[in-house]
C-alpha cells in the first residue's frame, strides 16, 4: 500500500487489478445527483481517488470520506460499486494501460483526462470545470475487441 495522498503517476495503475470503486455524489433537491469524487480501490495500491482541482485530473491516494449533510445546499451520499457507474463493470479486472489526454495551447499544459483499458474495454474519465465525467467505451461485438 502507498501512503495516503501520495500524488501518482497514470502509469502507477498498469496491471493493478480493480477491487472497487467507491463514489460520492452530491444530492440537492428534485437535481440529479451529481458525481464529487470517484475512488478506484487497486490491488497494491489502496484507493486512489481521481480528483478534478478546476482543471484536468489528478490521481491521489487517498481513503474515501463517510456521506455528510451539507444542510440547506443538500448531502452528499458515498456508494460502493454502484451500478450506474461506467467504471465498474470493470472490477475484478487488471488494468492493462492508461493514457493522458492532455491539454496544452502553447501557454497552459495539463492532464485533461485518462482513458483507463481494461480486457473488457474502457473509460475515460475527464476533468471539466470541477466536474468529473466518466465516459465508457465498449467493445464492439464481432470487431476484435475495437473501442469507439
Amino acid at each position: 500500500m502507498v501512503d495516503n495522498e501520495q500524488p501518482l503517476s497514470a502509469a502507477d495503475l498498469i496491471g493493478r487489478r480493480l477491487l472497487k470503486v467507491t463514489t460520492a455524489f452530491h444530492h440537492y433537491r428534485d437535481d440529479a445527483p451529481s458525481l464529487l469524487h470517484l475512488w478506484l480501490h487497486l490491488e497494491g495500491l489502496g484507493p486512489v481517488r481521481c480528483h478534478t482541482p478546476s482543471t484536468g485530473v489528478s490521481l491521489l491516494v487517498d481513503e474515501p470520506h463517510g456521506p455528510y449533510s451539507m444542510d440547506e445546499c443538500g448531502s452528499v451520499a458515498v456508494v460502493e460499486n454502484a451500478s450506474d457507474v461506467p467504471v465498474t463493470r470493470f472490477v475484478g479486472q487488471p488494468v492493462r494501460s492508461v493514457r493522458e489526454i492532455r491539454y496544452d495551447d502553447g501557454r497552459v499544459d495539463f492532464t485533461a483526462g485518462l482513458t483507463l483499458q481494461f480486457p473488457d474495454g474502457g473509460v475515460r474519465l475527464l476533468g471539466l470545470d470541477d466536474d468529473l465525467i466518466i465516459v465508457l467505451q465498449d467493445r464492439q461485438p464481432g470487431t476484435g475487441g475495437g473501442l469507439t
